[in-house]
């Protein structure tokens, strides 16, 4: 859905270790407050992110703002749709 704005890939990894570094870098690190059982996943002590980084996802598509969508593709990236999801336009 991001690429229909950008209107290029999001991300896009050149092997399975630079994709992970792709998506930390828009959706920031995986870490136990964020991710409750990430440190239990398989391979994660090989690929684990050797820094903390936050999420910058609302700063990378400042400019799509103003469109819900954004908001929706943010949080089912990041794994907070929940339940019922609330759009500012519902």
């Amino acid at each position: 859905m991001l690429e229909l704005f950008t209107k290029k890939p999001v991300f896009q990894g050149t092997d399975e270790i630079h994709q992970l570094d792709v998506i930390y870098k828009v959706l920031g690190t995986p870490t136990p407050e964020r991710w409750p059982g990430v440190t239990t996943m398989p391979w994660y002590e090989l690929v684990k992110p050797k820094e903390v980084i936050p999420n910058p996802f609302r700063d990378l598509f400042k400019k799509y703002d103003n469109f819900p969508l954004i908001d929706l593709v943010g949080r089912l990236l990041t794994g907070r749709a929940g339940g019922s999801l609330r759009l500012a336009w519902s």
